[in-house]
């Protein structure tokens, strides 16, 4: 059977779906395709690179190691880094709970590990430990702050 259609029509038909393929791409498409750049400040962050075991038991160890990646050109001097555990999340080694750091060149980064125990009268639930470091970039302080759950399972 033959059909009577127009080029008009034709047209018509491919603009509606070419209207509706740029609307599908444009609800799909990330919000900003930008490149994080700090320009010349320095700008610290605290990213964790193992946590394990997880969940852990009542009276075992765990390691926790993060790295402080510095995402801007410019230098970070006078570098703390600081960790405080939820209280049954005991850190091994004393001299850990404040590091210091003279400073990290620009897209730099240092890693740390921390050796922590677990209170073997510790009950299962969900604790945290706060990372926080300070610097001086440019003559301003500046601080970042990050929290890493922590599941303790098990009976003391």
């Amino acid at each position: 059977m033959y059909t009577n259609t127009t080029i008009r029509q034709i047209i018509r038909q491919g603009m509606v779906t070419l209207i509706a393929i740029m609307a599908i791409a444009i609800a799909t498409s990330p919000a900003s395709c930008s490149i994080h750049h700090s320009g010349d400040n320095a700008d610290l962050r605290i990213t964790v690179n193992e946590l394990s075991p997880q969940p852990v038991e009542p009276g075992r160890d765990l390691v926790l190691a993060v790295t402080i990646n510095n995402l801007g050109g410019g230098v970070a001097s006078d570098i703390m880094l600081t960790i405080m555990p939820d209280s049954p999340i005991i850190l091994k080694n004393e001299n850990d709970r404040i590091m210091r750091f003279d400073m990290i060149i620009g897209y730099g980064a240092r890693v740390e590990t921390y050796l922590l125990h677990i209170d073997p009268a510790a009950v299962t639930g969900n604790y945290e430990i706060e990372l926080g470091t300070t610097w001086t970039t440019d003559g301003a302080h500046r601080e970042q702050n990050l929290t890493v759950p922590v599941v303790v399972r098990g009976t003391p």
